[in-house]
């Protein structure tokens, strides 16, 4: 049972839509939580099972994840601010929660921590692309990787403001921190324990990404605990979105797929892609960057076993607008072999809400097909794709 209580006063800011399970998308312009209760205020006051809610977020464009200094936590979250030092087996981190906002001095163990960025590396001029490359890789090694390309391999065993240092048996090899780029931590070593309980995950109008085991307002701010332990406060109007994750909505992009099938144009083979786009960057449909979602390339078919126990599908649809130019794909969406949804998707189009009944269905099966220009950029994102209880 969640415990929290959470009140976010009208702002002169973009208004808010709530999504609930049983598929309702309602206007509002503030809201409160308390225990197992969310009072939604759209023009009159609504009460709703926190249980029945999915997530909430202005009608504004999603912010990408930050460029600059930042840290990149196991379980996904991403938090701006400045690394301090090394202590232990904990980094010290001055968190950015806000643009203009005084820093949140933290102490985040090391063990959940998969990356620090520190500045864009010489040469690489798309980020995204280069740090999900990091996220996905396995080390067995922490690796600080300067700026100039050169790599230090080891235990980190230094980190503060002046130098960051390595060790690897019994040698010590170390750099300035000004001509380090981003350090890598083994990927054998970090772990994260996932809450048992449904938790809340923020975006934050600077990018930042944050995850809070509960939270509550006092006066204009929102004071709440990470799941690495610490207490934040940041201004309730730099909420863009709050989700609620091991809710009701389970996103496809966390379960296991039953299959894929890919028909190549030519010779090329295109995966499919876990929460990103079919490029290897970040998934983007208009102006919004998504966290959740998936990404195909035509022709390509993704089956995933329902058992029975999904009552919606939905997703928001588009093509991918770093990548795809003057190209159509046609899309379908099938549960148990029959046709639910179908349509032409354009890269001049605006993305489509997609939301079809599963109730007691046993398969659901996600199509891109070709259309004009055969394959070529024909690049889909879904966002958001998510089954719901």
């Amino acid at each position: 049972m969640i415990s929290t209580l959470f009140c976010l006063c009208a702002v002169p800011l973009a208004p808010f839509e709530l999504f609930t399970c049983d598929g309702r998308v309602l206007p509002g312009n503030s809201f409160a939580i308390e225990t197992n209760v969310i009072r939604w205020y759209g023009g009159k006051q609504v009460d709703l099972d926190l249980n029945d809610v999915i997530s909430l977020s202005r009608k504004q464009p999603f912010p990408p994840p930050p460029l600059d200094e930042h840290v990149v936590l196991v379980n996904g979250d991403i938090i701006p601010g400045r690394v301090a030092r090394l202590a232990g087996l904990q980094l010290h981190f001055h968190a950015r929660l806000a643009d203009g906002a005084e820093a949140v001095s933290v102490r985040i163990p090391l063990a959940n921590v998969s990356l620090i960025w520190l500045a864009p590396p010489d040469g690489v001029l798309r980020y995204d692309r280069y740090r999900r490359r990091l996220l996905a890789a396995t080390r067995r090694n922490d690796n600080v990787l300067l700026r100039n390309g050169d790599l230090l391999q080891g235990v980190l065993n230094e980190l503060d403001r002046k130098q960051v240092a390595v060790e690897m048996g019994g040698r010590r090899a170390s750099a300035e921190f000004g001509k380090v780029a981003v350090i890598a931590f083994n990927s054998q070593l970090v772990r994260w324990r996932k809450p048992k309980q449904p938790y809340f995950r923020l975006l934050l109008a600077n990018g930042c990404r944050l995850s809070l085991l509960s939270a509550q307002n006092k006066g204009d701010r929102l004071v709440g605990n990470t799941i690495f332990g610490a207490e934040v406060r940041l201004p309730t109007e730099e909420i863009v979105r709050l989700d609620r994750w091991q809710g009701c909505a389970v996103f496809l992009s966390d379960l296991k797929p039953a299959g894929y099938a890919f028909t190549p144009y030519l010779d090329v083979e295109w995966p499919w892609v876990r929460d990103g786009s079919v490029t290897g960057r970040d998934l983007q449909l208009g102006k919004s960057t998504f966290d959740k979602g998936l990404g195909m390339h035509a022709a390509s078919r993704l089956r995933f076993d329902l058992g029975g126990d999904y009552r919606r599908f939905e997703a928001l649809v588009g093509m991918d607008p770093k990548t795809s130019r003057e190209v159509k794909v046609k899309i379908r969406v099938l549960v148990d072999g029959k046709s639910r949804f179908a349509d032409t998707l354009s890269s001049t189009g605006t993305a489509k809400w997609v939301r079809v009944d599963t109730t007691a269905g046993k398969e659901l099966m996600l199509v891109v097909d070709f259309a004009e220009h055969g394959n070529v950029q024909a690049h889909v994102n879904w966002a958001d794709a998510r089954l719901i209880k």
